[in-house]
């Protein structure tokens, strides 16, 4: 990587194009490289330059608004994060650059799914007709843009929708393997059974929920290789073991997510708080009231503590300590986590409420017409 100083940066006038060439690739090689502050740095250098006088300098612009974005994503600034994609995804279509505008599309729906967006499917359904028209409808980009495309259907709840998305993607997968003209990278396989375990899941199935997910992570034992995508192996099979009360299977789940979380999104305080209460809440279950309580703390601290707080995240955490509350006997406590948590499900459409937010809500809708400041005998809670 070039060494430069940070005031190397603002003389944009003294460089040429080849020096913001290098610049461009010194900002791709530090997000690589896990040097996000310099990455974000290069690249709003490249972008000031504005240098438009050619295709290859347009490329290299659009590329430099892309590591923008995602080095705001990695620093937890959802908002920027969104904005810099939207600004890349206009100036990809001004300028004809339809490599860029599929892999701004990519990064756009991949955080809209994160997010829930309302918005995911559409981008979903764009970034798999650009991924068409690019690589064909035979090529693994194609199979992946339709898992997506899968994964936005199923927070739609259209599951018939979904399986055919699916079914597609599976042939395409089937098709690859017997004609042995490619080799499927592990990653793309635990994808595709990990997005089956996703519908599973949604179907209420969730022995077989939790055969595809062990499947999934079974192709990507290295977790310093597939960090991201053992983490959402790890995390969905987790859910489905909770549904079979398989509790310390899925305590243990939810300690690799925890690892993997460590390594590959440290600066994620919204994933780490959802870990944590998923573990508070798998102690409970085990009767383990201490650990559920301080991990439940550790949890809330996390979330208050992130930048970009995620509504959903911060609800299962107060429902997560109402819960355990109501089982420690602090109905007080229990209570006033309840009624904070009710006027945050209001910012959801009463039928888009997450699934996991609505049934950690029903196992305390029989307490709060009985609830009393006086402390009650603890409680057998329902599994959610």
């Amino acid at each position: 990587m070039i060494e430069r100083s940070p005031a190397e940066y603002s003389d944009l006038s003294a460089l040429d194009f080849p020096a913001l060439y290098r610049l461009s690739v010194e900002a791709e090689c530090a997000f690589s490289g896990g040097d996000i502050p310099r990455a974000e740095q290069a690249a709003i250098a490249v972008i000031d330059a504005n240098r438009m006088e050619s295709a290859f300098s347009r490329e290299r612009m659009g590329a430099s608004m892309l590591i923008k974005g995602m080095a705001e994503y990695r620093r937890g600034d959802v908002a920027a994060t969104e904005a810099t994609f939207a600004v890349a995804l206009k100036f990809a279509e001004d300028n004809a650059i339809p490599v860029l505008e599929l892999e701004v599309l990519r990064q756009m729906t991949g955080k809209a799914l994160t997010f829930r967006r309302p918005q995911a499917r559409q981008l979903a359904e764009r970034t798999l007709a650009a991924t068409e028209r690019l690589a064909g409808r035979e090529s693994l980009r194609w199979v992946q843009g339709s898992m997506n495309l899968a994964i936005a259907q199923l927070f739609d709840q259209d599951m018939s929708a979904a399986e055919s998305t699916l079914t597609a993607a599976q042939a395409v997968i089937s098709a690859i393997d017997a004609s042995q003209r490619a080799d499927i990278p592990a990653y793309v396989r635990t994808e595709i059974a990990d997005t089956w375990g996703s519908l599973y899941f949604r179907q209420g199935r969730y022995a077989e929920c939790a055969a595809k997910g062990h499947e999934a992570l079974s192709h990507v034992q290295n977790l310093e290789t597939y960090g991201s995508y053992a983490y959402n192996a790890a995390w969905n099979t987790a859910r489905c073991e909770v549904r079979l009360e398989h509790w310390q299977e899925a305590e243990a789940l939810a300690q690799t997510c925890w690892q993997i979380a460590a390594t590959h999104l440290q600066g994620n305080l919204n994933v780490q708080a959802n870990i944590k209460r998923f573990l508070a809440y798998a102690y409970l279950r085990q009767n383990r009231l201490d650990q559920a309580r301080s991990t439940i703390n550790e949890a809330t601290q996390l979330s208050a503590s992130a930048t970009q707080p995620v509504i959903q995240i911060s609800l299962s955490v107060w429902l997560t300590d109402a819960v355990i509350a109501d089982a420690e006997g602090k109905s007080l406590r229990s209570r006033l986590l309840t009624l904070i948590s009710d006027q945050g499900l209001k910012s959801f459409a009463q039928d888009r409420i997450p699934p996991g937010l609505a049934e950690l809500r029903s196992q305390l809708a029989g307490r709060v017409a009985s609830w009393t400041t006086q402390q009650p005998a603890r409680q057998t809670i329902a599994t959610p």
